[in-house]
């Protein structure tokens, strides 16, 4: 099997699990909608990734991969913690309010600050109604780093969050090696890692016909990628070009 014919039967194995957790899902449940919005969010991007990686664009899908980690810390920690999802949630609606009072300083119009008025007094409004329904009384942010070290994962996946952030954010190394088309590899590797732990953990969160026959078959598919990478399969298309 060829990494691209396994990223390709990765895929198609997420969105079995999602396909039937989309029909069973019971309505008003935030920790099951929050686990497969995260878990949609990674198979949509991993379809991105080969997709780009077939056509050599690899500058885009090295920026693809990076929430794809993000989601799957995500996932992990609302598997470990019920409460994680409503404070998530609230977390990124204060977090939203915030951001938007520091732009409206620096924009003085009348029309931005009346829109975005009306914008902060609804997203408010939804965090307080969320906090009563949900008792979140913490005010934690749940940024990337908490997030990573709560979710507990193998080392690779916080260094390659922490690799990947530097195409992100358009730094000199990151610039370079896109050029050099350094780590071609890597990003599809990555990506098939990310997606087969997605399986693996989502399928604790969310309602699935046969969640044991789904982690076993993510298990084989993991014994396949770390053959393949020991194999040095991914490898050749790491090195400088």
């Amino acid at each position: 099997m060829t990494p691209p014919e396994l990223a390709e039967e990765s895929l198609t194995l997420l969105t079995r699990v999602l396909d039937e957790a989309y029909r069973q899902a019971p309505e008003n449940d935030l920790h099951g909608a929050f686990v497969y919005r995260h878990a949609r969010n990674i198979s949509d991007l991993g379809d991105d990734v080969l997709a780009l990686e077939l056509l050599e664009r690899t500058s885009a899908s090295r920026i693809v991969v990076r929430p794809m980690i993000e989601s799957l810390f995500r996932i992990v920690v609302a598997v470990k913690r019920p409460e994680f999802a409503a404070e998530k949630l609230v977390a990124e609606l204060e977090d939203e309010v915030e951001r938007i009072q520091n732009w409206v300083a620096v924009d003085h119009s009348n029309d931005f600050q009346s829109e975005m008025g009306e914008t902060t007094a609804l997203l408010t409004e939804y965090a307080e109604r969320l906090r009563r329904e949900h008792s979140v009384t913490t005010k934690n942010r749940w940024n990337v780093f908490q997030t990573a070290k709560a979710a507990d994962l193998d080392w690779h996946y916080a260094r390659d969050y922490f690799l990947y952030s530097k195409y992100v954010h358009s730094t000199i190394s990151g610039i370079i090696s896109q050029e050099y088309q350094v780590g071609r590899g890597h990003v599809l590797q990555t990506a098939i890692f990310v997606i087969l732990s997605a399986v693996g953990h989502a399928v604790q969160g969310i309602g699935t016909d046969t969640p044991q026959a789904h982690i076993d078959e993510a298990t084989r598919l993991l014994g396949v990628a770390i053959s393949l990478t020991q194999e040095g399969a991914f490898r050749d298309d790491d090195e400088v070009a």
